[in-house]
């Protein structure tokens, strides 16, 4: 997330946060950029900087850091070579209608790309689970919790919902590779639940337990005891 608290200074309301880092979780996704312009008033200068927190640099690769450095260099470098080659544009005329007609069909052409976009995420295509594939899940979750159990051996969880597209294109590529099938047929005991009622108590229950931030979301689990009643995540 990039959030913009250049207008930080003139927030007085203590119940709205002046930085994006007061609200729980921000530092592990959030990047804050801040300015020094609006405070001071600054007109024709602008000056700020980039809070990146240490949670976010250690949660992905180091390289990060250095893209909204990337960002203002490609921002401001190209400035003082375009304002040396002003001279040598063209004077005003025909050929800028050109120009305005070829960006307008880059900017229709991105407006249907976002448009068709919108469309799927507010229409999107629901197919109901489970999908056919390679991969044989149980869905019983106390059967599965015994089966790994005499086998002393490991639970693989698989946490799927109706609605969820990134679940089903999961289904479509990773579990109906035979590659994945295979080294899934290692495990003695394959558990999906199903999620799409996300106000079930025991949907609730099972995917704070494990952890999962959202769907979709696999674990390897203890063979201890079934979800409800506590599994080890391992």
């Amino acid at each position: 997330i990039l959030f913009d608290a250049a207008y930080e200074a003139f927030i007085e309301d203590p119940a709205i946060p002046r930085s994006i880092f007061e609200i729980e979780g921000a530092r592990t996704c959030a990047v804050e950029i801040c300015s020094l312009s609006k405070t001071a008033g600054f007109t024709g200068t602008r000056l700020g900087y980039t809070v990146i927190p240490k949670d976010l640099v250690r949660g992905g690769h180091p390289a990060g850091a250095l893209v909204p450095f990337a960002l203002g260099l490609g921002m401001g470098l190209p400035w003082p070579f375009l304002g040396a080659g002003l001279a040598a544009l063209p004077k005003p005329g025909a050929w800028m209608n050109r120009v305005k007609q070829l960006f307008a069909l880059v900017f229709l052409a991105a407006a249907v790309v976002y448009a068709a976009q919108a469309w799927r995420l507010l229409f999107p295509t629901v197919r109901k689970a489970p999908l056919a594939g390679p991969v044989e899940w149980m869905t019983d979750e106390a059967a599965a919790a015994i089966v790994a159990e005499k086998a002393q051996g490991p639970l693989v969880l698989d946490l799927t919902a109706d609605w969820c597209r990134a679940c089903r294109e999961m289904d479509e590529t990773t579990f109906a590779d035979p590659d994945v099938a295979e080294e899934l047929s290692r495990f003695p005991a394959l558990l999906r639940l199903d999620c799409t009622d996300a106000d079930d108590p025991a949907v609730r229950r099972a995917m704070e337990f494990v952890g999962a931030p959202g769907l979709p979301f696999s674990a390897v689990l203890a063979p201890r005891a079934p979800i409800a009643d506590g599994p080890e995540a391992e």
